[in-house]
């Protein structure tokens, strides 16, 4: 059996370690927020420019957003309710009908003919967009690996330089 042990006996060296050692949650928070910052970016860039579903307004890319939901967590996706209907789908049965708002039918034209129908039940197919986006955001040496990287490389070069 090898045995290896490193002692340091810098002083400036300690207390840099110990500095670095307490400030681990700032650092953590830090890399998170970077983080999610990137998979925001990553999404809108190349899953939402129109590669997965058809842009129209943008809209939903616009919403795409992050917030902290704990000391060392975040949670990423979209502000409009129409970003989870994509990305899971909704099932003819579900049950979920479309009504008019303002007339007492909605028409379609169908096959050259106009139709009209007092509701519609509601088919959304499963197009999955964020959470290919994330694997891909995540995947071994990708951006996330990069981020981190460079986050830890800048907070120990404040401390050792």
């Amino acid at each position: 059996m090898v045995e290896y042990r490193i002692r340091v006996t810098d002083y400036s060296a300690k207390w840099a370690l110990e500095a670095l050692k307490r400030d681990m949650p700032r650092i953590e928070r830090k890399l998170l927020a970077r983080e999610s910052d990137g998979v925001v970016g990553h999404t809108q860039t190349n899953y939402l420019a129109g590669q997965v579903l058809k842009r129209q307004s943008g809209t939903l890319a616009n919403s795409l957003h992050w917030r902290f939901t704990g000391a060392f967590k975040t949670t990423v996706g979209p502000g409009v309710i129409y970003g989870a209907a994509h990305e899971f789908g909704i099932p003819r049965e579900a049950g979920i009908y479309i009504y008019p708002k303002r007339a007492k039918a909605l028409s379609f034209v169908w096959g050259g003919d106009r139709v009209f129908f007092r509701r519609v039940r509601m088919h959304v197919p499963k197009r999955p967009w964020l959470e290919p986006s994330m694997r891909d955001f995540f995947r071994e040496g990708g951006k996330a690996a990069r981020i981190a990287e460079r986050t830890f490389e800048e907070e120990i070069g404040r401390r050792f330089n």
